[in-house]
Formats: C-alpha cells, structure tokens, sequence
C-alpha cells in the first residue's frame, strides 16, 4: 500500500493532477516510519496493471483511483485502463 501511494504521487504530480511537492512530501512521511517508497526494480508497470485490473476498485472498464491532489486532499477518479497504465508508468 505504501509503495502503490508513492507510485501514484509521483504519476499524479508527473501528469499535473497533483500540486508540486506532493509526492516529495508523501515519501518523506512514508520513509520517516519506515515504510518503502518504489516497487522492486524487476517489477514492471504492465504487470502492475494487470494486477491492478483485478482490484476490487475495479468498475466495468475503468478503475477508481484515489488521486492525490495535495497533502489534506484526494480525489477518486475513474480511470481507463489507458490512463491507469500511463498513471503507474509515470509514477514508476
């Protein structure tokens, strides 16, 4: 989970879905209790799609995603699978 939360700041900031600085601040909490910040290095973000399209966020063809917008504030947002693979691959 908290890896997922990093990978996607960092997609959310990269796409300019998130305020500057937000995925900087989350990995300074997440690190700060010892929790990791990336996926391991072997790990792709296709197969991290294909396992996040068995989520039970998942709803028809798009999957809910909860998008940081800056620390204090998320959004859920329906994804396609186009805009959740770029998501994961920029946030990678």
């Amino acid at each position: 989970m908290a890896a997922g939360l990093a990978v996607v700041s960092r997609g959310a900031e990269k796409l300019g879905h998130a305020e500057a600085g937000t995925a900087e601040a989350v990995e300074n909490a997440l690190r700060a209790v010892g929790l990791p910040t990336g996926c391991p290095d072997d790990l792709q973000a296709d197969e991290l799609f294909r396992t996040m399209c068995h989520d039970k966020k998942r709803r028809g063809d798009k999957t809910l995603a909860v998008i940081p917008k800056k620390i204090g504030r998320c959004e859920i947002v329906p994804l396609t699978d186009d805009e959740l693979r770029r998501l994961m691959t920029e946030g990678m």
